[in-house]
């Protein structure tokens, strides 16, 4: 490139001959230092920063490297001292080396907190990197597990190295479900009840019952090692969809619309991202024999869903977990010589109807929907126990222990979401 350019004075190339690109020229080595951590910087705090405030930095950066070439670039460079003794030179280089390794620490540290990089794949043909979406991660991920229950489908003895173990399993529950994270039967207060990377600006939460609560161990989990706040607003036989029901002492359950409501204020109110909604099959809805079959059901989840969606929120509905309908450890503890007796067909455990009602609202409204079965039953089964892990702590609800197995899929999950459009 050079050769070709011997001699000739028209051209682009002429206006190299113009002072302030001379200026610029000699400046370059500054302003490269300079525009690079200015850009990175602002970006993390401003990743939808504008073209014109990208140009304002450029500006900063070329001021920035003009001083710098004037007072500490030139004056180094012209130093006698320097140039006469190699060993103060090699010093001062390597001291300069030291220095911008430290710094080239410091934008990952801020990203930590506020931002969240998604995943990423390095190809085996070259080094590029490229992102790869969430859900299709996780549908690889889902695919890949359903051999693995399969085959704990057919498992008869109980493994030696249960986790958790038969007795333990009735106590092994997120530890959202022991203070006031979920809100006993009386109360209607929504405590702040924040865990992950707490300072974190990127902000989650969990809504609903204790059905969405028991996948707590798994979003604490994927939330610290992501750098997300989670928020955890849940109540006992509570679900977050506007309707009342009477499963409290025979009675409308008032406490759970005050309590929802100020729920969804709260919600409202915050810088929350994202919201995921669970809850469990309720069919004591007061009124004339409804049930979440029923239209109040669906109009009281669209009415829920649509107000958070217009505050801003991304909305993730999840699936309720099969249901097994017999206390899973204890018939564990009755058949430990064939625990295939524990389990259930999907087609005995999976309310499917119910689920497609879920999703087709799910596309009516736009929110994401998640099917929690694919992590608990393989083809055609549902077994008590998965590998070495048992799923069920109760009737009802997954161990914690199983739920924190879940840290990968649930970070997928959210990953998604917030990377979702805005409504």
């Amino acid at each position: 490139m050079v050769l070709m350019s011997i001699g000739i004075t028209n051209g682009p190339l002429k206006m190299l001959q113009w002072k302030v690109f001379q200026w610029v020229g000699a400046r370059s080595y500054s302003l490269y230092l300079w525009h690079w951590p200015l850009l990175v910087l602002y970006q993390v705090k401003h990743p939808h920063a504008s073209a014109v405030s990208r140009c304002v930095l450029l500006i900063i950066a070329l001021w920035l490297s003009a001083v710098s070439y004037r007072y500490f670039e030139n004056p180094i460079r012209r130093n006698r001292r320097l140039s006469d003794s190699p060993a103060l030179s090699l010093l001062v280089g390597i001291s300069a080396v030291v220095i911008g390794i430290g710094f080239s620490q410091l934008p990952a540290k801020v990203s930590t907190a506020n931002t969240y990089t998604p995943n990423t794949v390095v190809t085996s043909t070259s080094t590029t990197i490229y992102h790869q979406p969430p859900m299709e991660l996780l549908e690889q991920s889902n695919a890949a597990e359903i051999s693995v229950i399969d085959a704990a489908s057919r498992e008869r003895r109980i493994p030696t190295n249960l986790s958790p173990t038969i007795i333990k399993a009735p106590k092994d529950k997120p530890s959202v479900f022991s203070n006031e994270c979920l809100a006993l039967f009386e109360s209607v207060a929504v405590p702040p009840c924040v865990y992950g990377s707490k300072e974190s600006a990127i902000g989650v939460a969990l809504f609903g019952d204790s059905h969405i609560g028991q996948w707590f161990p798994g979003f604490e989990k994927a939330a610290l090692e992501n750098g997300w706040r989670l928020e955890v607003m849940t109540k006992r036989a509570c679900p977050p969809v506007d309707v009342s029901i009477n499963t409290y002492k025979g009675r409308t359950y008032r406490e759970c619309d005050e309590w929802r409501e100020n729920a969804i204020q709260r919600i409202i109110a915050s810088d929350l991202k994202v919201v995921f909604l669970g809850s469990n099959k309720y069919d004591s809805v007061t009124g004339k024999g409804l049930s979440p079959r029923g239209t109040s059901w669906w109009g009281g989840l669209r009415r829920v869903i649509t107000r958070l969606q217009d505050s801003g929120k991304q909305v993730v509905l999840f699936s309720d977990i099969p249901s097994m309908w017999f206390d899973v450890p204890q018939c564990l503890a009755e058949h430990t010589d064939d625990v295939r007796k524990c389990g259930r067909t999907r087609q005995q455990a999976v309310r499917s109807a119910r689920m497609q009602t879920e999703k087709s609202i799910a596309a009516e409204l736009g929110f994401s929907y998640v099917d929690v079965t694919r992590w608990v039953c393989g083809t055609s089964f549902c077994p008590a126990i998965i590998g070495s892990t048992l799923v069920y702590m109760d009737t009802n609800h997954v161990s914690a222990t199983f739920a924190s197995t879940k840290s990968h899929q649930l970070g997928l999950v959210i990953e998604d979401a917030l990377l979702a459009p805005s409504r």
